[in-house]
């Protein structure tokens, strides 16, 4: 059994530096990938161990093999109408008008049952907890609640990204952008639903009770290891959502 694991481990550590280089567009279709044997050996695994890992990314589409040739990154398949999330921070700042944001709390805090299923780690697993409000012309249109698994982090990184964490100043760069200059999701998962605001959220956004908000639910992955899941909370009477369909 302990084998076992030691084989995943290694296997996955090639296939996830192969992903999070092709997030970070260090590896771009048609680039061609080290072969079997130097992964083997920048790894310090055996040739079976990097072969798995190789093969699982072809059978997935992110690779392709061309015989006799060697492996190259796939073209990225077109995906079929989508509902796109847009990325309000990233609007507000490259607009005229300005953004701001009010750092509300952050703090190492241990995962409880729910928040460890969330993000896929056991329960007492060593999290960090951001909350963040932005501001658009000094008005709050959106609340983040993030939680982030540094461990995932850490290990792409190859250092303790914890400290920076923590002392990062986020008044220039939203926490959600500093985590993907560190480690480029790989894939998202979104939950969108409608919702009234509790008092304290309504208190934030500087609403009404009766006024909606739209909440995201999304999970941040790095090959198959989830970063981040952040609850956001978007003010209805300053945000629209929508995509337009070929």
């Amino acid at each position: 059994m302990t084998a076992k694991l030691v084989i995943q481990s290694r296997y996955m550590k090639i296939k996830t530096r192969l992903l999070n280089q092709i997030g970070k567009k260090q590896l771009k279709p048609g680039d061609k990938v080290k072969s079997e044997n130097q992964l083997a050996d920048e790894f310090g695994v055996s040739r079976m161990t990097a072969r798995r890992a190789i093969s699982e990314l072809v059978s997935e589409g992110v690779l392709m093999r061309a015989q006799g040739i060697g492996t190259f990154v796939a073209e990225p398949e077109k995906a079929p109408a989508v509902l796109a999330i847009p990325d309000l921070v990233g609007e507000i700042m490259q607009s005229p008008q300005q953004y701001s944001n009010q750092l509300l709390g952050r703090g190492l805090i241990n995962a409880n049952s729910v928040q460890s299923q969330w993000l896929g780690v056991s329960v007492g697993s060593e999290l960090l907890s951001i909350k963040v409000v932005h501001n658009r012309d000094n008005k709050a249109v959106l609340l983040e609640d993030i939680l982030i698994n540094p461990s995932v982090l850490s290990e792409l990184t190859a250092s303790n990204i914890t400290p920076s964490l923590l002392e990062q100043d986020f008044s220039q760069v939203s926490p959600a952008h500093f985590i993907e200059q560190l480690a480029a999701a790989t894939h998202l998962e979104h939950c969108v639903e409608a919702i009234l605001p509790s008092d304290k959220l309504a208190s934030v956004l500087q609403l009404t009770s009766s006024q909606a908000c739209l909440k995201v639910g999304r999970k941040t992955f790095v090959g198959e290891s989830i970063s981040s899941f952040t609850r956001a909370y978007y003010a209805g009477n300053g945000y629209k959502i929508g995509s337009n369909f070929d």
